[in-house]
């Protein structure tokens, strides 16, 4: 299917196709002063292209707390079971392409050693309709200077991009997402358009990728890093609102001999994270711990799959309490990696 446009008079309309489909349609919506991800209602609730939502679409396919088994006791042994209806067809809307791209990223992890199905079940079943960017969010965006593009289809079903007119290029890129335009777009009367270019340059580049991991590599014990994390109080909130953070721990939940075993996002920065039940913690400090964030990101992540664990979304500097910045110390790892190369 070819590219299309969706005139600005019938995006409600369309909108309201979604929601006839049967699947569940998950979208930014305005809460309070916030735009989150969640079930979309009503197309009047829609916040599309308007901003980055708080917290990434991540949560759509790994829940910040969910229940991976029900169990009971049993006269010899507990009873186990399974949990059901946790994937259903989901259409996901309005996502921004670095959350898109984190996906990309986290189905490595998911699917390594262990296939995670709760995450796998909801990949497969979830059809994913991107909103390219016409421009930085803010001075927080760097997703170029992490090898991305704001306006790329990669990982994506369904692409669409604002026209300066208020309508919206249309553009099937898998055949997930052709079968939905196929069966929404009957009573929209949509006219064939050409599809933009990529554009790189619209979000300026802040750092050369390339020269950090040769300075990690030599790096590891620096007083960079306990200058660097001087500020930081171990919140966690940059790991919480990582659309590619994915630790989580696992707790048995009972109650006169029944319980869940519940799935819990975690974060390498709280100092309970490494702790040993002998005592004994290797990252003890927070120094060490940001040292493990960034390392993981940009070093032992790549190593182990090649790809970063960063999409420049800069949800972890637009919202850190006290005004702690990746990218900043990005910077200037790209500095003293210039700087310490022979002249």
């Amino acid at each position: 299917m070819k590219a299309m446009s969706l005139q600005a008079a019938r995006i409600k309309d369309w909108i309201q196709s979604l929601l006839q489909t049967g699947s569940r349609v998950v979208a930014p919506v305005r809460v309070k002063e916030d735009t989150l991800f969640s079930t979309l209602e009503t197309p009047e609730h829609l916040v599309l292209d308007e901003r980055i939502t708080l917290k990434s679409a991540k949560g759509v396919f790994f829940p910040q707390s969910e229940v991976v088994l029900e169990f009971e006791a049993g006269e010899s042994r507990p009873e186990v079971k399974d949990i059901q209806g946790f994937a259903p067809q989901t259409i996901l809307l309005g996502v921004r392409p670095c959350d898109v791209a984190a996906m990309n990223v986290l189905d490595s992890v998911f699917a390594w050693d262990y296939k995670d199905n709760f995450y796998l079940e909801r990949r497969a079943n979830t059809t994913i309709v991107s909103v390219g960017c016409l421009a930085p969010v803010d001075e927080f965006c760097f997703c170029t200077s992490v090898g991305l593009n704001p306006q790329t289809r990669e990982g994506s079903d369904v692409f669409m991009l604002r026209q300066s007119d208020g309508s919206y290029l249309v553009e099937a890129v898998t055949e997930k997402g052709e079968a939905l335009l196929k069966q929404t777009s009957k009573s929209l009367e949509l006219s064939e358009a050409q599809p933009n270019a990529d554009a790189e340059d619209i979000v300026p580049r802040r750092f050369d990728l390339n020269r950090v991991k040769p300075w990690l590599d030599e790096h590891f014990d620096d007083d960079f890093w306990k200058k660097m994390s001087l500020k930081c109080i171990g919140c966690g909130t940059c790991t919480f609102l990582c659309p590619t953070c994915h630790c989580f721990d696992l707790v048995d939940e009972t109650r006169q001999g029944a319980g869940v075993r519940r799935k819990n996002w975690d974060s390498c920065q709280f100092s309970l994270f490494t702790l040993h039940a002998s005592g004994h913690n290797p990252r003890k400090t927070q120094s060490e711990r940001y040292r493990q964030r960034i390392m993981h990101k940009f070093k032992y992540y790549q190593e182990k799959f090649g790809k970063t664990l960063c999409v420049g979304c800069g949800r972890c500097v637009r919202s850190c309490p006290v005004g702690h910045s990746l990218l900043e110390y990005l910077t200037e790892i790209d500095r003293l990696s210039r700087e310490a190369q022979p002249k």
